[in-house]
């Protein structure tokens, strides 16, 4: 039997996230059905933050992209804020770390920022977190 894990991603990317990073995080959060010219099928056959509306999780997936109006950057402009929770088998869990690679060098801050987390949802193993910083994540023990 496969471990199931509960993913969560919660950060606020800059403004100046390029348009080809927002089209592809679109696709995989099912916003938009077109899978973008840049993005291969052998590259991403599938999008990885689509939510299963039969999913595991209690009070189910959720997946959403905003322009958040309230967080701005120093210059005043508008930040993205991202928020998934969804749930992956451990055979899929290699997923995670292309969204993470995906969007890394754009979460806004300085120094390590709170990301996320992950847990096991079938053996209520303690969650780990995730970090971002310096362009860079990492998932470490809580």
């Amino acid at each position: 039997m496969s471990d199931h894990f509960e993913i969560v991603i919660s950060c606020f990317l800059g403004a100046d996230t390029p348009d080809h990073v927002l089209d592809e995080l679109r696709w995989h959060l099912g916003s938009v059905e077109q899978r973008p010219a840049h993005l291969g099928e052998e590259t991403a056959p599938y999008p990885l933050l689509y939510p299963d509306p039969e999913g595991r999780l209690p009070g189910g997936d959720v997946a959403r992209l905003r322009l958040h109006r309230n967080a701005t950057t120093a210059d005043g402009r508008h930040e993205w804020g991202l928020y998934v929770r969804t749930c992956y088998v451990d055979d899929e869990m290699g997923e995670v770390g292309t969204v993470l690679d995906l969007i890394a060098p754009y979460v806004s801050g300085e120094g390590p920022r709170y990301g996320g987390g992950v847990r096991d949802i079938l053996n209520g193993d303690l969650p780990g977190i995730i970090t971002f910083a310096d362009g860079g994540y990492a998932i470490g023990r809580w």
